[in-house]
């Protein structure tokens, strides 16, 4: 009895941080079940009832979407630097720069990845218009990379034959990045220096008149 009364009591979180700490643990289940998960399994892993869970969120859908803003800006602030900054090198090199920030994000931050990327659309309208946003922003930015480039190789970078070019280097990248998760054996050199082959093979010598990889840089090797 005793020790009983002597037992300290439990901190209890303030509704900002319980909320917060809903969206991490959310995360881990997201990435792992993807966006039809339970709403029983959400709360359970944030330790918390349905009652609690419907206190900070109407529905799982919303929760997802914070979950997704979150992750989103995350990669967002990553990438930003390089899309955003007064071009001071040749733009094969700052392709390199932005595939190695992207491989970076997801070798450091593979549950935000599979949450932006993974899992298909068709569960919620709401985020398939996200994730879709996610993926212009970045197809985007390899437009305004890669402008230069696209106007040598003879295309209007504003043209349907410059999305489609863009749209096979980005979903070559996410392709390349899911067969990544699956052999993780295999090194971030070695998954950037395939996919910058197939650049270097394509658009960035095309641009160029050239014919070969020899002289594109490579992410370097640690």
């Amino acid at each position: 009895m005793g020790s009983a009364k002597h037992r300290p009591k439990q901190r209890r979180m303030p509704a900002p941080e319980r909320r917060e700490h809903l969206v991490d643990t959310s995360l881990a289940v997201f990435a792992e079940r993807g966006p039809g998960v339970p709403v029983s399994e959400l709360a359970a892993a944030a330790g918390l009832t349905r009652s609690v869970f419907y206190y900070y969120f109407d529905s799982k859908q919303d929760l997802f979407m914070a979950v997704l803003e979150r992750e989103l800006a995350r990669f967002v602030d990553h990438v930003s630097p390089l899309l955003t900054a007064e071009p001071q090198a040749a733009p094969e090199d700052l392709m390199v720069d932005l595939l190695d920030a992207v491989l970076g994000f997801f070798e450091n931050n593979p549950k935000s990845w599979s949450v932006m990327f993974e899992h298909g659309e068709g569960h919620d309208a709401d985020v398939d218009t996200a994730r879709r946003a996610i993926r212009e922003t970045a197809l985007q930015g390899f437009i305004s990379l890669l402008s230069a480039d696209i106007a040598r190789a003879g295309m209007d970078p504003g043209s349907a034959r410059a999305r489609v070019a863009t749209e096979v280097v980005a979903g070559g990248i996410l392709s390349a990045v899911q067969w990544w998760k699956d052999n993780p054996s295999a090194t971030r050199t070695e998954v950037a220096d395939g996919i910058s082959d197939v650049l270097g093979e394509g658009l960035l010598t095309k641009a160029r008149g050239g014919n070969g990889t020899g002289g594109k840089r490579r992410i370097p090797r640690t």
